[in-house]
């Protein structure tokens, strides 16, 4: 398995390292030949749950729907496929926003924030998602 995710391991947070341990599994376990966001924002949302599920709740959506969306966008991922090169960039900016706020680790929270500032990311796709179809539910009128 390749994994290549230009994070520098000696900069992770005990937690951070957890939570890119438990991607690397997940996707190991799966025959998958490549850590997606994916894997990232599920083991992260895994590990950092006491601390994701209220923002689930701000956003006015199910927090269990979402991560069983992103599993199943897991699963339908075809074995080998590789989509490192969105998964390094990201990790690249996990790297950046903690050193930008005057870390010297990388915590969960500069993983969870870069996974979800992917504009086209597994997570953030089913998070706005999630969020626009409750928003658009809870505003329609029914119909007489």
């Amino acid at each position: 398995m390749l994994f290549e995710l230009d994070l520098p391991m000696n900069r992770l947070a005990p937690a951070t390292r957890r939570i890119v341990d438990d991607a690397v599994a997940d996707a190991h376990r799966r025959g998958q030949a490549e850590v997606t966001t994916a894997h990232l924002f599920l083991a992260c949302a895994r590990r950092q749950w006491k601390q994701l599920a209220p923002v689930f709740s701000t956003w006015g959506i199910d927090g269990r729907d979402v991560l069983k969306d992103v599993e199943d966008a897991i699963a339908s991922t075809p074995e080998g496929a590789a989509t490192a090169t969105s998964t390094r960039l990201v990790c690249r900016l996990a790297v950046h926003r903690a050193t930008r706020l005057g870390k010297t680790t990388v915590d969960p929270s500069d993983l969870i924030a870069a996974i979800l500032e992917e504009d086209n990311g597994v997570a953030t796709l089913i998070c706005a998602g999630t969020a626009s179809t409750r928003r658009t539910s809870a505003t329609r009128s029914p119909r007489p």
